[in-house]
């Protein structure tokens, strides 16, 4: 009798921007994730980015991780923002993940949202990288939105979680 092959566990990572400490993060996650447990893609943006992690894309593609490129930017852009939505939501929807988890303001906005409108059994991680609530009082309101849709929440220091608990940005 054969063996009955485990179905891998579907994650989708996302990040805005591809650099800083946001960036090593996730990359360092994503070299070191286990391919045979997990099948993994990832969203990512090029506008602001560092080639040095934009060099490490080609590596990620040889372990099996799945690349999508989607326009974000920095900036709270209703129109481009949208778009971005659109394209992580049909993404999201189409490939029908386990867990998204996504770095940064701007990609865990749209990726949190994304993944809870197109799937309520979707696990969603979000890691802030630096929180933007205190660029502009509309961030601190997003960030409150967006708890509906997150199930976990990962702060990468001690201040971050004080900003995080502070602002009421949990359940």
């Amino acid at each position: 009798m054969g063996k009955i092959k485990k179905r891998k566990i579907r994650v989708l990572k996302i990040i805005e921007p591809t650099s800083g400490g946001a960036a090593k993060t996730a990359f360092d996650i994503l070299e070191n994730i286990d391919t045979e447990i997990f099948d993994v893609s990832f969203i990512y943006s090029t506008i602001r980015s560092e080639k040095r992690y934009l060099d490490l894309l080609p590596l990620l593609r040889e372990r099996g991780i799945t690349l999508k490129e989607v326009r974000m930017e920095g900036r709270i852009n209703p129109v481009s923002d949208l778009k971005a939505f659109l394209e992580i939501f049909l993404y999201v929807k189409r490939n029908r993940f386990d867990i998204v988890h996504a770095h940064s303001s701007k990609a865990g906005f749209l990726g949190r949202i994304a993944a809870k409108l197109s799937s309520s059994g979707i696990v969603t991680i979000y890691t802030p990288n630096a929180m933007a609530i205190y660029r502009h009082y509309i961030y601190k309101i997003l960030e409150r939105i967006a708890t509906f849709a997150t199930d976990v929440i990962v702060a990468v220091s001690d201040s971050e979680a004080k900003d995080i608990l502070k602002n009421k940005i949990i359940k």
